[in-house]
């Protein structure tokens, strides 16, 4: 979704931490992640630091552990560093709210959530009785440009994008509640992929994008300069 003008100048940016790396079969190390995304890598960190907890109460919410909720959308977080200050949204949010997620689907705010993410999610709970009586409040049933500006001012806030974490990943454990992973850390990167990736794709396909390096650019440019993003979930995981 990011124009070739915005990729080229991160691209620069990160290439610099890039060049002295050897990606392996053994995976990326923890040292190798932090020098690729270099002072964005800290703000994000910092910034799970200063909001702990708003990611306490939304685990609490959800019934999950909290490092798994800050370590899917810690990728994320340092997306939203290394893009902050190269575009404005509020054309894009114009565009949204007169014509839907078809005229233009962007992330917003720190855990880069897009208007189509919480349109599925919407309907996806509204499909789940469980799921519906909890999280409920969140479904604006409507379709008319009110319900979609009401969606652009809850993504603004991050108190709101908890909460949509939250439902989200009640939401996975629920769709998924049949497949089986051999380790807490494989479940995270399932996890991790679905969101980055959408959470209803069908579960061999979010297993094929597991190991593919297109963070953060994507997988149309070039993947010795990125990594998984369910490794950088993992990493922040276990390090943090």
């Amino acid at each position: 979704m990011f124009n070739r003008f915005i990729i080229s100048k991160l691209m620069l940016r990160t290439a610099i931490f890039t060049v002295c790396f050897v990606w392996g079969l053994n995976g990326f190390s923890r040292e190798s992640i932090c020098r690729m995304f270099g002072s964005d890598y800290s703000k994000a960190i910092i910034f799970l630091q200063q909001n702990g907890t708003y990611f306490e109460l939304a685990a609490k919410w959800s019934g999950k552990d909290p490092r798994f909720l800050k370590s899917i959308v810690f990728p994320e977080l340092i997306r939203y560093h290394q893009l902050s200050d190269l575009f404005e949204t509020a054309a894009l949010e114009w565009l949204y709210v007169e014509g839907g997620s078809k005229a233009a689907d962007f992330s917003i705010g720190h855990l880069q959530m897009k208007p189509s993410f919480i349109e599925t999610l919407e309907g996806y709970v509204s499909s789940v009785e469980s799921l519906r009586c909890k999280y409920g409040f969140l479904i604006l049933s409507g379709s008319g440009s009110s319900f979609r500006k009401q969606r652009i001012v809850r993504l603004k806030m991050i108190q709101w994008q908890l909460v949509y974490l939250a439902c989200f990943m009640e939401a996975v454990t629920h769709r998924f509640a049949e497949e089986d992973f051999n380790s807490e850390q494989q479940w995270l990167r399932f996890m991790a992929t679905a969101y980055n990736s959408g959470f209803m794709k069908e579960p061999g396909y979010l297993r094929s994008q597991m190991g593919l390096s297109a963070f953060p650019y994507g997988p149309k440019f070039e993947a010795n300069m990125q990594v998984p993003y369910s490794e950088v979930a993992v990493d922040y995981f276990l390090n943090h």
